[in-house]
């Protein structure tokens, strides 16, 4: 079901490993999974806010 939905999402562990990447999230950043980015480096990465 979420990977239909119109618009990105994705899901990171609290340790920073990415767990799925939605094609729409994908297309919207140009890129897929980055299983070598830091877990400080993946906002910027990934242009995401961390709550």
């Amino acid at each position: 079901m979420v990977e239909n939905l119109p618009f990105g999402v994705s899901t990171i562990t609290p340790g920073g490993a990415v767990i799925f990447i939605n094609s729409a999230r994908e297309q919207i950043l140009g890129r897929g999974e980055m299983p070598d980015a830091s877990a400080e480096e993946l906002p910027q990465a990934y242009q995401t806010y961390i709550n």
